[in-house]
């Protein structure tokens, strides 16, 4: 296969620029991996089909068909039941369903088929599709059907009191990911040294997995006898492989060991309507892992929306490189509510693993999603410093991340950070979206700057309440922040606070808040570039802390630095409720007109119109 590198430098100039470069490189490394990895088309013989996998015929039927706007070719229904049907059957009419997804596996899928489970129906098995322009949905009344990946435990033994090994059996393919009782996984507690180090002072219903000896621990202390104690057996619920145009709606994926659903090397590859949840915790060589949904290898176009995802080991969501080369783009994530995550509600990595390099993610999209609880659930918190509600990062010399926007997001009660962002990372806008109650502080922005310096963008969100620093700024030489119409609200100790200088800070019409003695802005040096005005601060007693000196009021940094000239400081701003978190203001409010009008910033965070001037903060003032 000819390399990307070759065509980039037969088709660009010496003068283009990094981005052209890699938007060029990048489309051409997904038309050689469609060409690589044989998506079929209905244009010929194809020596690519498996009794194992969903391929395409060249022969058309005349089954009932779907049509794709961009694909003309005829494709097929395929209906499944898991009770009611039989292999024996055709599989093309609800009245002739197939009964097995091995059996649907021995068709050789054309393009623009649709793949429909039963509702309310059960399948212990994976679903695997290679063809390109097929939909997995459901038919029926009732429940989403459900791919279900775990097995009932028959065999097991007692270690020592109320601790007891498990003696799964797996098949080709397979392997543990976690062990549950009726119904609930177990918490997860790493393996140390032995099983009684690991266990035996752990909570009731916990469990362990020593990687080495490949043995799975559990500890429960009822009567065993009458336990529905379930282990995690198939590593991914669907698999969607170097395909284009695939979409996978009101499906109900469970207990598998590795990843809920996986697209990698694809195109325009969609979830809508999904729920997933108790997923991963499998071992993949001495790093154990699961996704709720992933984008991997070069992925260029996808959206999972309107979906649930829950209880998972690693992440719920994530597109992430782990090889070099590869190039990730245009990902969005809408409507959807994830929670109870290991290592990160959204997390968009470039990661090096073991020295990979050339590798990059651009343009990912997080609309209207609900980040809840990460790093809170079963498998706790992931490494013991990750759980972060959504984490960008690339790993030094791994790549780089680019266009990163995140907008009407909520992210609460993570034992991480609300954001997290490290590396190489671009460009980063976070508008309209709140973030509270986490442990570790809100939005924590460490870029380094290389083939591409990092900025962040911080426009009509609330940050408050948080167990660390509202907002915590540390990246030298980068390309710089502009924060403008947010709130910040007892956020531990400081509102906000930068420990390096960057080449431009835009700071403007933000509302600081405070019912506890604090620290609304901090920085540890002078910041060059810096546009500071028009924000309104809550009075107290260490209000600023500017370049090693300490300001107990507004008026004795505006004297010191020249800046604030329209800023101010009251006692009371006459927030609603900023205890409870309604940041609205009274009509007594001194923030009320104290802004500046700022192109581009129409509306406040709840969509409202802003005045001319504008009230600081996150909202307008709504008589």
């Amino acid at each position: 296969m000819i390399e990307p590198d070759v065509l980039v430098d037969l088709l660009m100039t010496d003068g283009a620029n990094w981005k052209r470069t890699m938007i060029l490189r990048r489309i051409i490394i997904i038309l050689l991996t469609v060409i690589s990895f044989g998506c079929d088309s209905d244009d010929g013989d194809n020596n690519n089909s498996s009794t194992n996998n969903l391929t395409n015929n060249t022969t058309n039927n005349n089954n009932t068909s779907t049509n794709n706007t961009t694909n003309n070719a005829v494709g097929s229904v395929y209906y499944l039941d898991s009770s009611s049907g039989l292999d024996t059957n055709n599989g093309i009419t609800e009245d002739t369903p197939f009964r097995t997804i091995q059996r649907l596996s021995e068709e050789n899928i054309p393009e623009n088929s649709r793949i429909l489970f039963k509702r309310g129906e059960v399948w212990n098995e994976s679903l695997e599709v290679s063809t390109s322009f097929v939909t997995v949905d459901a038919y029926g009344t009732g429940d989403k059907p459900i791919l279900y990946g775990a097995r009932q435990i028959e065999n097991f033994s007692v270690v020592s009191e109320n601790i007891y090994v498990a003696h799964p059996s797996f098949e080709i393919g397979e392997g543990p990911g976690h062990i549950a009782s009726d119904g609930v996984v177990m918490k997860f507690i790493p393996f140390e040294v032995d099983v009684e180090t690991t266990l035996g002072a752990a909570d009731d219903r916990s469990f362990t997995y020593d990687i080495y000896s490949e043995t799975l621990y559990f500890k429960y202390e009822n009567d065993i006898s009458s336990a529905d104690i379930t282990y995690s057996a198939l590593y991914r619920g669907i698999t969607v492989d170097g395909c284009s145009d695939v979409n996978i709606n009101n499906i109900d994926i469970e207990g598998f060991s590795l990843h809920g659903i996986e697209f990698r090397n694809c195109t325009g590859c969609n979830a809508d309507s999904v729920h997933i949840s108790n997923i991963g915790g499998a071992s993949l060589g001495e790093v154990q892992a699961g996704n709720g949904i992933e984008y991997g290898g070069n992925s260029i176009g996808g959206k999972v929306s309107h979906s649930v995802i829950e209880n998972i080991f690693d992440s719920c969501l994530s597109p992430q490189t782990y090889d070099s080369d590869t190039l990730i783009s245009e990902i969005s994530f809408e409507d959807t509510t994830v929670s109870e995550c290991g290592f990160s509600g959204v997390e968009i990595s470039v990661l090096s693993n073991g020295g990979n390099s050339g590798s990059a993610i651009s343009n990912v999209t997080l609309t209207n999603l609900v980040i809840r609880n990460t790093g809170k659930g079963w498998s706790g918190r992931r490494y013991g410093t990750e759980g972060h509600g959504v984490r960008i990062m690339a790993d030094g010399g791994a790549g780089i991340i680019s266009d990163t926007h995140i907008s009407n997001v909520i992210v609460e009660n993570s034992i991480g950070n609300g954001v997290f962002i490290l590396g190489e990372t671009g460009s980063t806008i976070i508008e309209k979206s709140s973030v509270s109650e986490c442990n570790e502080g809100g939005i924590s922005f460490a870029g380094s700057t290389g083939t591409v310096s990092p900025y962040l963008t911080l426009t009509r969100s609330l940050v408050y309440n948080n167990g660390g620093t509202g907002l915590i700024y540390n990246c030298p030489d980068c390309y710089g922040l502009t924060m403008l119409h947010n709130t910040f609200s007892d956020n531990n100790s400081i509102n906000a606070a930068f420990f390096s200088n960057s080449l431009y800070t835009h700071i403007q019409n933000n509302i600081f808040s405070t019912t506890t003695a604090m620290t609304h802005f901090y920085a540890g040096t002078e910041l060059s570039q810096i546009n500071m005005d028009n924000n309104c601060y809550s009075g107290c007693i260490n209000m600023i802390g500017y370049s090693g000196d300490s300001f107990p009021s507004l008026e004795a940094f505006r004297d010191a630095t020249g800046f604030e000239s329209y800023g101010t400081e009251n006692e009371n701003l006459n927030l609603v409720d900023a205890i409870e978190g309604d940041f609205n203001l009274m009509s007594e409010s001194i923030c009320i007109g104290l802004g500046e009008e700022i192109s581009g910033l129409a509306t406040d965070y709840a969509g409202n119109m802003y005045e001319n001037p504008p009230s600081a903060g996150a909202f307008e003032y709504i008589p």
